[in-house]
């Protein structure tokens, strides 16, 4: 599985790949982070199943990019992840799907 993400201001690519068997998830750039989040409006009015589970995550390239843009928008409260904890994150909201998988037929 991958996942293609761009930073919400620059465009710059991130790709997270899970490799059907391995033990490695990769990061392109390496030095790629998570911004998880929610607008402040959002943070007592949940309607929406995806709005109270995603929230706002955004993949940046660097913590450099996350952090000038986290400051760029206050309205968005929330925090750096990490690669392991962004990907811990994944698995919990979005459940089998982002789990490593057998190839089929082992």
């Amino acid at each position: 599985m991958t996942v293609h993400a761009a930073e919400p201001s620059t465009g710059r690519p991130v790709t997270v790949t899970v490799p059907a068997r391995g033990d490695q998830v990769r990061w392109e750039p390496a030095s790629a982070v998570v911004f998880h989040g929610q607008h402040q409006e959002q943070a007592c009015c949940e309607s929406a199943a995806a709005e109270v589970r995603c929230g706002h995550i955004s993949f940046f390239a660097d913590s450099a990019a996350a952090q000038a843009w986290s400051q760029a928008h206050p309205q968005v409260a929330g925090r750096l992840l990490a690669q392991r904890q962004a990907w811990e994150m994944g698995v919990d909201i979005f459940g089998p799907l982002m789990r490593l998988q057998p190839e089929i037929g082992q």
